[in-house]
């Protein structure tokens, strides 16, 4: 079938000031953190248990598949998923729940009752605990901690409340430590799991406040969290996670501060997350981002953000425990004295599968001293210097620094041999590295690029990849944050998104690598309700359309069945060749605009450019429109995905430049 390529004059293009919508870029700032609360201890101390719920060493038989193929060395070569670090185990019903009333208590420090219950996984490298309540929750708080004899909070864990509620403990020291107290509401925002306790106990003391009893409540422990990792402690045997456990060729913060200070601010933004979902402990990276309102003042708001394959449920994101200032005190040191934790989770603001990137908000406000890091929404240009802050298995934050090599899919599902992609997805940048790397556990963390300030500014998430130690010259491939930004520009920059009518809307399918533009509501809302297929998202961009005033001409739109693709122009002649070309559709006039004169646009209008992906050899046609001159470059300077995935030479896959097409008017 044939398909129609247009063949238009490119001259230099003056392109007038843009003011239409268009994704933006902040820098980062530090978090303005509230007061934090003194330290708490448990009222009782260690005292004798009133109960003891005791699960015997982990069998075989309760670790599943999956847990034991995340221990090969497969896996990292195709990573694409959370690293798992532990599995949730069924504790008997018998043992399972407890009659409050029933239980011994004590009088407390604070003049309530108080008693404890012990929780033990044999041989444990760390616990938590899901809980539920039968009853009323009135006047009772939770508090949690090692089960250790040593009492001492040791000065070092702070308690609660910050406003937003529950709170705040860290950093880790030598002996025991309390998280708490936690009301009954608190511990449902983490979606009732217990904060994780080192070792393989926990001490649960219940208090019930003056004037109110214990009797006619009901506790259940339905569930332990079983960790294979220490949170503190440098695991060597068996799964080899945690501080120091990471490959050599890994680069400690630490060894770089001095020479790149952007770093070791950034490092501030980063955060070791553990989390619970599916019956398994995983851990991942993320970081604290940067937002302002609509006039670009900063909102000081805890938002984070990580990948969609680590946290994708409001669940999950409730059971996150955040670890900040993770990070050697000295080069290639195997201590981390600032060490701190926060707990309380996350709310799940956005979160979506084909750009693979999440945006939570923390319910409790991390500590004093942490990073909001900048952003820019726009696509890096191929050949841009890039670094990227993270956790490799668990270790203490790392540096990597490489270059972005272009954009690609990513295959996340191989045959059993790994030599043939059965699912091959998304558009992300493909980064090499030069110094460092990344491994399992560095999921969700940022790719970063230097701003004229020289300071680092969010441009993606990493997926997934095969860069490691041994494999050094691999790739790793990262989300694209200027694909994420429409859903999220609310939250980050305060600007909602315009609606279809009088604006024309630009979406971008990840899997095709198509663009696609309408003015039309009826259509906004079916590609957003997911009836155009899956894979397509808002880029950001838009611009107003005419009305049909003196001097505008309507736009003729054709649909393409062989590429699936549409096809606008302003051009009447344009338009009539391509209504004789049998393989497009003549479908309606799209929208109005004013036409140029050779490259130029009348006054009050903006220049509309249009690329073509050089898609007819293998009827795969797609063109874009944007008034971005920034996107334009970037356009041409880097190959068609889903033309690099079918195997075409880069030369003929490039996407070409074809000019000014149209005049879209400039509002007022």
């Amino acid at each position: 079938m044939k398909h129609f390529c247009t063949l238009v004059l490119i001259g230099s293009v003056a392109v007038a000031a843009n003011a239409f919508a268009e994704p933006q870029s902040i820098p980062g700032t530090y978090f303005r953190a509230p007061p934090e609360a003194p330290a708490t201890t448990l009222t009782l101390g260690k005292t004798v248990a009133s109960k003891t719920i005791a699960l015997p060493a982990v069998t075989s038989a309760e670790r599943s598949p999956a847990m034991l193929k995340s221990t090969s060395s497969n896996v990292i070569a195709t990573r694409t998923g959370a690293r798992e670090i532990g599995i949730v185990r069924d504790v008997p019903v018998a043992q399972a729940m407890t009659d409050l009333g029933a239980l011994s208590w004590q009088p407390s420090s604070d003049g309530g009752l108080s008693t404890q219950i012990t929780i033990r996984s044999t041989g444990a490298e760390a616990v938590r605990a899901e809980l539920s309540l039968v009853g009323s929750a009135s006047g009772l708080t939770f508090r949690f901690s090692d089960s250790t004899p040593d009492s001492k909070a040791d000065g070092s864990y702070t308690a609660g409340p910050y406003t937003a509620g529950p709170y705040t403990a860290g950093p880790y020291t030598a002996g025991s430590y309390t998280y708490g107290p936690y009301t009954w509401r608190e511990l449902e925002s983490m979606s009732r799991w217990s904060p994780i306790v080192e070792g393989d106990s926990m001490t649960l003391e219940i208090t019930v406040a003056p004037g109110f009893t214990p009797v006619g409540r009901s506790l259940s422990v339905a569930h332990v969290a079983h960790q294979d990792v220490s949170s503190v402690r440098e695991r060597t045997t068996g799964l080899k996670v945690g501080p120091g456990s990471s490959g050599s060729c890994n680069i400690d913060i630490a060894c770089i501060a001095s020479q790149q200070p952007a770093a070791a601010t950034t490092a501030a933004s980063s955060a070791r997350i553990s989390f619970v979902m599916s019956g398994r402990v995983f851990e991942c990276s993320g970081q604290l981002i940067n937002s302002t309102d609509a006039q670009g003042t900063p909102t000081n708001i805890p938002y984070f953000t990580t990948a969609n394959h680590c946290i994708s449920t409001a669940t999950a994101a409730g059971t996150i425990q955040f670890f900040w200032f993770y990070q050697s005190a000295t080069c290639r040191g195997t201590t981390a004295p600032t060490q701190r934790t926060t707990t309380g989770g996350a709310a799940l603001l956005y979160t979506n599968a084909d750009v693979d990137a999440t945006l939570l908000r923390l319910n409790v406000p991390p500590p004093a001293g942490v990073f909001l890091v900048g952003w820019d929404a726009t696509p890096p240009l191929p050949g841009t210097n890039v670094v990227s802050l993270h956790h490799p298995s668990g270790d203490y934050t790392k540096y990597s620094a490489g270059a972005v090599d272009g954009f690609g899919h990513f295959c996340d599902f191989t045959n059993t041999a790994g030599t043939v992609c059965l699912v091959s997805q998304g558009s992300y940048i493909r980064v090499n590295w030069a110094q460092g790397t990344t491994e399992g556990g560095s999921s969700g963390a940022g790719v970063y690029t230097v701003d004229q300030a020289g300071g680092y500014r969010l441009r993606g998430i990493l997926h997934g990849g095969g860069a490691s130690c041994d494999l050094p010259a691999e790739p790793d491939f990262y989300s694209r944050f200027d694909l994420a930004y429409a859903s999220v520009s609310q939250f980050l920059a305060g600007v909602a998104q315009p609606a279809a009518g009088a604006t024309a809307i630009e979406y971008y399918n990840v899997d095709l690598d198509h663009y696609f533009l309408t003015s039309f509501p009826g259509e906004t809302t079916a590609v957003e309700g997911g009836l155009a297929g899956a894979g397509w998202t808002r880029t950001g961009y838009s611009f107003p359309v005419g009305s049909g005033a003196v001097g505008e001409v309507p736009v003729c739109r054709f649909y393409g069945p062989g590429p699936n693709s549409h096809f606008y122009t302003a051009d009447a002649a344009e338009c009539a060749q391509v209504k004789r070309d049998p393989g497009w559709v003549f479908e309606a006039n799209a929208y109005n605009v004013r036409v140029p004169s050779g490259q130029s646009c009348p006054s009050n209008t903006i220049p509309i450019l249009r690329t073509y992906n050089n898609g007819f050899v293998s009827n795969n046609s797609n063109h874009r429109y944007m008034t971005s001159p920034y996107t334009y470059q970037w356009m041409q300077a880097q190959p068609s995905a889903a033309a690099v995935y079918i195997g075409r030479p880069e030369s003929a896959t490039r996407w070409s430049g074809e000019g000014t097409v149209m005049c879209a008017p400039i509002p007022g």
